[in-house]
């Protein structure tokens, strides 16, 4: 009750139902009713966290990339509750799709316009929100934590020129698709980093083929004579994490750990 009343009071909109969709790591995503129109209310650990994405969703939803976020009446990004920051957006729709249908050419020009346009923010700092070597601090074996840390620094090199503003976990669950074309949502992991990264998640959690990765490429580059090293250690990069993941939260058995890292 107390989350209905702030929001009619807040965003002048009357919700009838408020659902839960998705609950991450660090947040909650509550799909709101309001007569025949449907919004999403997402939850950020911070003030600083929730603007940051409320930026970037204003800029993309511009090209229709993102949905739209919405200010209250008296025109903030955010509102706050019980110690948690919430932002407004619209809710988009999004239909079943079967990768074999996904045009990746069209994907591929789509994630290079995102991160046009993020860039074009010149933002000068952006927290890691996703540090691998911070988070390996918590391994006790140090034999898995030393495996860990090898496989990282053969991934973790990139030249200065080849950072870029990135969404951080564009894996195929924060894809928005509306029949003809993917949107993106989901940008609370923004980061500078290998654009080639985001590839990479498109391409591991989709699980796509060559040809489909060759057209993917063509789509982002307008190329076709692309070195591919980079995005090769980014797909490594992008199984690692998955890999650092099970083993901090000990969902795998550290011999599972060592049989995965074996097999990268």
């Amino acid at each position: 009750m107390i989350m209905l009343e702030l929001i009619r009071q807040t965003y002048n909109i009357y919700p009838s139902k408020i659902e839960k969709m998705t609950r991450g790591q660090t947040s909650e995503v509550l799909k709101i009713t309001a007569g025949t129109k449907k919004y999403v209310l997402k939850s950020h650990d911070s003030a600083a966290s929730a603007e940051l994405e409320f930026n970037y969703l204003e800029s993309l939803s511009k090209y229709r990339l993102s949905p739209s976020p919405y200010t209250t009446v008296d025109y903030s990004k955010y509102i706050v509750l019980e110690e948690k920051t919430y932002i407004l957006m619209e809710f988009l729709p999004s239909k079943d799709y079967d990768k074999d249908n996904i045009d990746f050419y069209n994907l591929g020009s789509r994630i290079k316009s995102m991160h046009e346009v993020m860039n074009s923010k010149n933002l000068e700092e952006l927290e890691d929100r996703f540090d691998e070597v911070n988070m390996l601090e918590s391994i006790t074996d140090q034999t898995v934590k030393q495996l860990l840390l090898d496989h990282l620094s053969k991934v973790d090199y990139l030249e200065e020129e080849e950072q870029s503003v990135i969404h951080g976990d564009l894996g195929f669950w924060n894809f928005i698709y509306n029949g003809t074309k993917m949107s993106f949502i989901d940008f609370g992991e923004v980061r500078f980093g290998s654009p080639w990264f985001d590839i990479a998640a498109v391409v591991e959690s989709l699980n796509i083929n060559s040809q489909q990765v060759e057209t993917l490429v063509k789509g982002y580059t307008e190329r076709d004579d692309v070195d591919k090293s980079i995005l090769d250690k980014m797909r490594k990069k992008w199984k690692l994490r998955g890999i650092i993941i099970l083993a901090v939260s000990k969902s795998a058995e550290e011999s599972s750990v060592r049989k995965m890292l074996s097999d990268l």
